[in-house]
């Protein structure tokens, strides 16, 4: 253009702060954010800017915990040594090893795979440790490794722990 090549009183040269190419003040503006730009660079600012959140209550009204998980049912177990009844004399202790005792109680009722195929019912007495039970009787036949023992009481606390391991 031919007035960018003169003098023009008034109308000094500037550096548009976006593109970096000279213009005259005159066909300049500012911007919201005080650039300084040509006109054909000016932009408005976004009406985005403006618009102010609103609060998303995501609370549900009548909120209720959820409840502990009830185990109630037989709990199996296994012998892990071999069971052979006393021979009449002085009575008990009996015991039954078994592959794992934990949430066995005192009073809860067991049911024992004997190898004749019939199964002997007691109540246990005792829980020495995570491995044994201590029964109120002598059962009636021999139960080798491996037979099944079910606890059909199993009104135990429904959380485990075991020993040595931190709760959560």
């Amino acid at each position: 253009m031919a007035d960018d090549l003169h003098y023009v009183p008034g109308d000094w040269y500037i550096l548009s702060d976006r593109s970096g190419f000279k213009t005259r003040a005159r066909r300049a503006r500012m911007e919201w954010d005080n650039l300084f730009v040509a006109e054909r660079e000016w932009e408005p600012r976004q009406p985005q800017d403006f618009v102010k959140g609103v609060r998303d209550d995501q609370t549900v009204p009548t909120a209720r915990p959820r409840q502990l998980d009830q185990f109630q049912g037989p709990m199996g177990t296994v012998l892990v040594k071999a069971f052979t009844p006393a021979l009449p004399g002085p009575p008990g202790p009996w015991f039954l090893y078994v592959e794992s005792s934990v949430r066995y109680v005192i009073g809860d009722t067991l049911w024992v795979m004997m190898d004749n195929g019939v199964q002997g019912v007691c109540k246990i007495i005792d829980v020495p440790s995570q491995l044994s039970v201590q029964i109120d009787r002598n059962l009636p036949w021999t139960a080798a490794i491996g037979n099944e023992i079910i606890n059909v009481s199993a009104e135990s606390d429904p959380i485990i722990s075991y020993p040595g391991v931190p709760e959560d």
